[in-house]
Parts: structure tokens; C-alpha cells; sequence
């Protein structure tokens, strides 16, 4: 999440290794936290639906940030990056208040 994008940012990687290198992360993360919930017999109908309706919502988003990447400025792209991070930031604050 948030630090691991804040880390990555801080060694000022073109975007595209920035973006791969994320993406691999997450990737594995991921796996790893399937597998774990897998053995510990956590996966319920629940969490396989929410999976199945977030799939295509995530094909999507990859798809258009590919399209999307080749339009943007390095330096746009670390706007965007931080200033993401910062609603990222904010919400979970707010979270935390209400």
C-alpha cells in the first residue's frame, strides 16, 4: 500500500520500472495472501464473489493505465503519485477520526 509506494518514490525510479516493480509486489503479496487464507480455511462464498466482481473492475484499470502512461510527463506521473498518496493519507485519518 501507501509505504510501499512512498518507498518507491523516494528512490525516484522511472515510471515505468516504478509501475512494474509495483505492480510484481502486489502481485506476490497477493498470491502469498491467497494461499495463506487458502490453508488457514478462511475463503468463504463472500470472499469469492467480492474476488470475481473485482476482477474485471481490475482488468480494466490496468488496461487504461497502460493506455494511460504513455500520455503522462515523469514528473506529472510523481504529482499524481503523491498527491494520491496524500488522499490515501487523509482518508485513512479521517477513518480513524469518525
Amino acid at each position: 500500500g501507501p509505504p510501499i509506494v512512498l518507498a518507491l518514490q523516494a528512490r525516484r525510479m522511472p515510471m515505468q520500472q516504478f509501475r512494474a516493480t509495483l505492480a510484481r509486489i502486489f502481485f506476490v503479496t497477493g498470491l502469498i495472501s491467497v494461499a495463506l487464507f487458502a490453508v488457514t480455511n478462511e475463503v468463504n462464498m463472500t470472499i469469492l464473489v467480492s474476488t470475481l466482481v473485482c476482477l474485471p473492475v481490475m482488468t480494466l484499470s490496468v488496461l487504461l493505465g497502460n493506455r494511460l502512461v504513455g500520455r503522462l510527463a515523469e514528473a506529472r506521473f510523481r504529482i499524481l503519485v503523491l498527491a494520491l498518496l496524500v488522499v490515501a493519507g487523509l482518508s485513512t485519518l479521517l477513518g480513524a477520526l469518525a
